[in-house]
């Protein structure tokens, strides 16, 4: 599964396991997790949406599967 994603997918899935957000387009949030341009992570994250690897519940962003999530945290802290 995750070889199967592009570097920008692979940062933010980093991202989105280590801080569950609301505001995942904001300035803070893409500069903290250096992802680069806000079109960018759009494009990412609908790809991520549709493999069924991040999630969008009550407006904040997830890593969708909790053993991914932590697999994720320890792998690339």
């Amino acid at each position: 599964m995750w070889e199967g994603l592009t570097r920008k997918q692979k940062n933010l899935m980093v991202a989105l396991a280590k801080e569950e957000s609301l505001e995942v387009f904001s300035k803070k949030f893409l500069e903290k997790y250096r992802l680069g341009p806000s079109s960018s992570i759009q494009k990412a994250l609908k790809n991520l949406l549709k493999k069924e690897l991040a999630q969008q519940e009550n407006g904040s962003y997830m890593v969708y599967d909790l053993f991914f999530k932590k697999w994720i945290r320890r792998t690339w802290n």
